[in-house]
């Protein structure tokens, strides 16, 4: 019997340190057409994920691939736009500087533009009476106010973070691994997870000689706070990019307030400045650089400090392969 012919069902279980665990019951498949689903729906659902707020791990099963998405955050409404799901999106909300959102990538530009996008869609009830079957958003959205992952579950609504916990590219790449399963679209997350991965092995190929004495020390600093700026830690996901890009990331916690008497303190080789648009105080990158360098007595910090916009870098949603590259020449120019 040709095995073509035989249903094979499958378990598989993906423990990822810091993130809890997703299963995935479904029928084996194998293709590398990322544009078309190795498996019909009908034969691929149901599905259950877990996935985890402050602490706590929700599971979530899906019986069919979600119709009507609502989404937060421009990164994630991008990253929708990668997977090609625009068309299930119901309502979408995301803020820039600028009223604008550049695409990370150039070629989404333009369906991404398409979306609807509104301004004031954190409301419960107005988010109730659009009839979603999945939120996307950060961690944060369901600890304010927009209610709770349990509460959106009671009205049949599931919800997937694309932050917390994310203590390291590891569990970035986790996160695409889980919208492919919950959408059936596992060779669309397995290519950008391959094309992610690629660019941070190669840096470690290419750094795997030098000594902790000999890599660059850096810090990754999110200003517009009078007494110092949030750090992105060696165990946060942004700051994780410093290690992938063969640096050593001086702070080794998560995401944390220093003070700039800490900042200076660590006397790092290089700053990247990553000013998060939220903040009234923020004008843009190069302001914020320029503001940085003024701070009292940072001369001797401020002559390697450089800007890149919030979402080249924070969590969540996309990001650029290519990013792992641009802090790899940046730190070692030679």
């Amino acid at each position: 019997m040709k095995t073509s012919h035989i249903a094979l069902f499958i378990v598989a279980v993906l423990i990822v340190a810091g993130v809890g665990a997703y299963i995935v019951t479904n029928q084996d498949g194998n293709t590398n057409d990322q544009g078309k689903k190795t498996i019909p729906d009908s034969d691929y659902y149901p599905v259950t994920i877990r996935t985890e707020v402050s602490g706590t791990v929700h599971e979530q099963t899906f019986y069919e691939a979600p119709k009507r998405v609502v989404v937060f955050f421009n990164p994630n409404i991008e990253m929708l736009c990668y997977f090609g799901l625009q068309d299930t999106i119901v309502a979408a909300s995301g803020v820039s500087n600028n009223g604008k959102y550049n695409a990370l990538f150039e070629e989404h530009q333009e369906v991404f533009d398409s979306i609807d996008r509104r301004e004031n869609l954190m409301n419960v009830e107005l988010v109730r009476s659009l009839d979603p079957d999945l939120i996307v958003a950060w961690a944060s959205t369901f600890t304010g106010r927009l209610g709770t992952v349990d509460m959106w579950n009671e009205y049949g609504t599931n919800c997937v973070v694309t932050n917390r916990p994310a203590t390291s590219v590891e569990d970035y790449l986790a996160m695409l691994e889980r919208i492919g399963t919950i959408f059936n679209m596992k060779d669309a997350a397995d290519a950008k997870i391959a094309e992610f991965t690629s660019a941070y092995t190669a840096i470690e190929d290419r750094t795997a000689n030098l000594t902790d004495n000999q890599k660059v020390k850096a810090l990754m600093l999110e200003p517009g706070y009078e007494d110092g700026c949030y750090a992105y830690g060696a165990k946060f996901l942004s700051g994780d990019l410093i290690t992938k890009a063969g640096g050593i990331n001086l702070y080794g916690g998560g995401m944390d307030r220093l003070t700039f008497e800490q900042i200076a303190a660590y006397d790092p080789d290089i700053i990247f400045i990553v000013p998060d648009y939220s903040s009234p105080t923020i004008a843009s990158v190069a302001v914020s650089v320029e503001r940085f360098r003024a701070v009292p007595g940072f001369a001797s910090l401020t002559n390697n400090v450089v800007g890149f916009e919030f979402d080249e870098l924070y969590m969540g949603g996309l990001f650029q392969a290519d990013i792992i590259d641009k802090l790899f020449e940046l730190m070692y120019p030679d």
